[in-house]
């Protein structure tokens, strides 16, 4: 999906309903495994509840918030599944982070990318 507003908050996600996006990853490391922080690298578990959640400083983390804000949703579905195993991750959106996110990718487009880019394409010798 792409959010028209500014060019770097493009996002591609697995699905999409009314209210949530989908993420689904099936790690081939854990393909016959069952679904545990030493399995699947970027989960960890919760102190407080017991549960499984996904690591605020994964990459995964960073495409799901990135999901949410470009698709205006509140929750992402991260699911994770194996031959032998499946775990759904209801995530929240969050605001703080995204804002950050979006600063930090802001920085880059402007500072770095666009540059590239009229380098590349606009510049280029012939």
């Amino acid at each position: 999906m792409i959010n028209m507003l500014k060019i770097y908050r493009n996002v591609y996600h697995d699905g999409i309903t009314a209210t949530a996006c989908l993420e689904i990853k099936c790690p081939f490391s854990a393909r016959n495994s069952v679904i545990t922080p030493e399995t699947v690298p970027y989960l960890q578990l919760c102190d407080k509840d017991g549960f499984y959640k996904l690591k605020v400083d994964h990459n995964y983390y960073f495409q799901i918030q990135g999901q949410m804000l470009c698709t205006e949703r509140r929750i992402c579905h991260f699911v994770i599944y194996t031959n032998v195993d499946c775990l759904i991750l209801s995530i929240a959106r969050d605001e703080q982070f995204i804002v950050n996110m979006v600063n930090k990718l802001k920085d880059f487009y402007e500072n770095y990318h666009k540059n590239n880019v009229f380098q590349t394409f606009l510049y280029k010798k012939l």
